[in-house]
């Protein structure tokens, strides 16, 4: 039987305690690491990844974050997916992770239109 363990997104990690990821990225190039999925490429372990978007309370316009999905470099040198969310300003946090499960160091990263607009708060279900 499975079990889950409940972590804190990898770029929130420890040492932050899981608070919120500032996207300062606004290029593919600069994209901020949101997670790193664990390293197990034999499916032994995978990581189930949750994370919401919001726009920052000063904010009064809505916001365009794009996140890049099963990139093997930070750069987004080898990206294979991007999405595009229209975060509301005044609508709390969005789902743009929908429990995507992936292992083998699946890197996601998010870069916005405007800097330091957008938070991202998540989390990842372990499943050994």
């Amino acid at each position: 039987m499975p079990a889950y363990t409940k972590q804190f997104l990898s770029a929130s990690g420890q040492t932050s305690n899981g608070q919120p990821i500032d996207v300062t990225g606004i290029l593919p190039s600069s994209a901020n690491i949101i997670h790193t999925g664990v390293t197990d490429n034999a499916g032994n372990q995978l990581d189930e990844v949750w994370a919401w978007a919001y726009v920052h309370e000063d904010i009064t316009a809505d916001r365009e974050l794009r996140v890049i999905h099963g990139a093997s470099t930070v750069t987004g040198v080898a990206v294979h997916h991007r999405s595009l969310h229209v975060i509301p300003h005044s609508a709390g946090p969005q789902l743009i992770i929908p429990g995507f499960i992936v292992n083998n160091a699946h890197i996601f990263t998010a870069y916005a239109t405007v800097a330091s607009d957008i938070s991202i708060i998540g989390y990842v279900n372990r499943v050994t």
